[in-house]
């Protein structure tokens, strides 16, 4: 199952920031895909018990999503950031 956790709404340019933690209690590793504006997407996988994360600019939209059947439980973080000129 995917889960859509953000999506970009606006043309600016985006600098993202996303860490996910896998519970020990989880049974499955949680994949994370930022896709971005321009180029290739950014993925990586979270083991049970552990915090991963990671920056990307231009991005567009994060998905997480279960690596294998069983139960799986965390949480995340994002900071979005657009950039200003005056």
């Amino acid at each position: 199952m995917n889960l859509e956790i953000w999506k970009k709404e606006t043309t600016r340019k985006s600098t993202v920031t996303v860490s996910v933690f896998n519970s020990v209690i989880s049974h499955s590793s949680i994949k994370v895909t930022v896709i971005k504006d321009i180029g290739n997407p950014v993925e990586f996988i979270v083991p049970f018990g552990n915090t991963l994360s990671t920056t990307v600019d231009d991005g567009k939209i994060v998905i997480v999503s279960q690596e294998s059947v069983g139960s799986t439980e965390g949480k995340y973080c994002l900071e979005v950031c657009f950039a200003v000129s005056c």
